[in-house]
């Protein structure tokens, strides 16, 4: 951002000031300017879901062959919570390296490269400053990703149920 702007007290640009600071952009930095930070966000993003999704099905599976009789009946709305919630906080746990990248990427005006700005990073404080701020992340992770997974559970009821009135035969699709 340009030293002019105002900050609101959300630490975003005021609305006045968003299209003089994308306009400032546009001429510094061209096209590009807007994209800054995007390789490193699919780097983020892509890593997470894969751990995220892998997680949730693990986790899914233990409460099932544990907590229940049989293998194909419904988690109830609390395991679904608590499996979405805990995969999300193993999700941002795993990626946060990834995020800190991208954040610095994404605030910084020089292209130092996903490369460049990891190397910086470490030499300013090691392996550590890959984790600053993990804990936070990780805790607000639980509940975001459980009220996530709950609502799954909740849509995939209402949808059994619309079926069973209208009677119409369960698919395989649906989550268990």
């Amino acid at each position: 951002m340009s030293g002019g702007a105002a900050v609101g007290a959300a630490g975003g640009v005021s609305g006045g000031k968003l299209f003089a600071e994308a306009n400032a952009l546009w001429r510094s930095e061209g096209a590009r300017g807007f994209f800054r930070g995007l390789g490193a966000s699919w780097g983020r993003d892509v890593p997470f879901y894969i751990v995220f999704f892998s997680a949730y099905e693990l986790l899914e599976g233990a409460v099932r062959t544990h907590l229940h009789d049989k293998p194909e009946d419904d988690l109830n709305p609390l395991a679904a919570f608590m499996c979405g919630g805990l995969a999300g906080s193993i999700g941002w746990a795993t990626v946060f390296p990834s995020d800190i990248i991208k954040s610095r990427q994404q605030n910084a005006s020089c292209g130092a490269g996903y490369f460049g700005t990891a190397r910086s990073i470490y030499l300013e404080g090691g392996v550590n400053a890959f984790y600053r701020g993990v804990a936070p992340c990780a805790l607000r992770g639980f509940p975001a990703n459980g009220a996530l997974f709950l609502g799954v559970w909740c849509t995939n009821r209402a949808f059994k149920e619309m079926d069973a009135y209208m009677g119409v035969e369960q698919s395989e699709g649906y989550m268990h």
